[in-house]
């Protein structure tokens, strides 16, 4: 009995070897949750271009957007276990939706972490209109609003929304949401003065406030931004106020571990690549590569943080 028991466990491990050694050999899909030409989608084509490179392996993007990221998250969670179905994920998909929508049809346990890829810090930015030109004037400004700052963002329980509960409660001032179908819409508010500021990921604001069109006041991350050095972190001025977007490879849970590892380490020759880290920071995305594990506590961590804020805000989207 023992050595069949024995042999069973030997013929497990070989083919568990045997598919690592052999994988890929076939297209992999990396399935992004948003519509083409957004920033997840950006960054996922960035990586699977080069990740094909490195693998020597066809990699394909295949945009499945709807339902706040769920329909791409579904159809990875009960794709084959075999490596050759990756999810990029967005912070919205893991950190926020499991405490925004009550019949959600996966959860942080249906995927097996490969890597973390880039964070998104948002920032506070402003219109030109407002006469504040740093954190301080701002938070004296903004006290002094009996309506309170209106700030646009793209619908209840999206990232900048909730941001802005957490910057307002971080500053001791009020915040009213304006929602908007979307960024270009509001972006045109912001310009024109009908509403105050925005807590856009920096990707997107960096232009507005390139052109001169807005203001970026403060960064809403533990370190300033490579590209702006001169724009200071809500922390440093001593308001605990952090807000950030991330993407994340994910693939199926009881994808093997070889097979797994195997993807994050051509993920890691990736994201050390100069190329590829230079056209993350002018996108505004900062690379932020971390192993297996490690991407799956930093997850695990955010979704905790950002729970603890929709609970307290009591929002629910279903």
């Amino acid at each position: 009995m023992r050595s069949t028991v024995l042999a069973c466990g030997l013929a497990l491990s070989l083919g568990t070897h045997v598919h690592a050694q052999e994988f890929p050999h076939k297209p992999i899909t990396m399935v992004v949750p948003f519509g083409a030409g957004g920033t997840t989608d950006v960054a996922a084509r960035l990586v699977a271009q080069q990740l094909a490179l490195v693998l020597a392996n066809p990699v394909v993007v295949e945009n499945k957007p709807g339902a706040s990221t769920m329909i791409a998250a579904d159809y990875v969670a009960r794709a084959p276990k075999d490596g050759y179905t990756l999810l990029m994920a967005a912070a919205s998909t893991l950190a926020t939706n499991p405490h925004l929508y009550s019949k959600i049809g996966y959860k942080l346990a249906d995927f097996a972490p490969v890597s973390m890829v880039t964070k998104v810090p948002f920032v506070l930015n402003v219109s030109s209109h407002v006469p504040a030109r740093s954190i301080e004037e701002f938070v004296t400004w903004a006290r002094a609003q009996p309506q309170g700052v209106s700030y646009g963002t793209t619908g209840v329980g999206t990232s900048n929304h909730i941001t802005g509960i957490v910057l307002a409660q971080a500053l001791g001032v009020k915040m009213v949401d304006v929602p908007y179908k979307g960024n270009a819409a509001a972006n045109v508010d912001l310009i024109a003065g009908q509403t105050h500021a925005q807590l856009d990921a920096l990707a997107g604001a960096l232009p507005l406030h390139m052109d001169g069109k807005t203001r970026i006041l403060g960064v809403l991350d533990t370190e300033r931004w490579p590209g702006l050095p001169n724009i200071p972190t809500f922390v440093e001025k001593g308001y605990q106020a952090v807000g950030y977007s991330w993407f994340a490879l994910m693939a199926p849970a009881g994808t093997p571990s070889p097979v797994v590892r195997k993807l994050a380490d051509a993920t890691a020759k990736v994201m050390a690549m100069e190329e590829v880290k230079a056209k993350f920071l002018a996108g505004g995305q900062l690379p932020f590569p971390l192993d297996p594990e490690a991407t799956g506590r930093f997850i695990q961590t955010d979704q905790d943080r950002w729970g603890a804020v929709i609970r307290k805000a009591g929002i629910r989207l279903d």
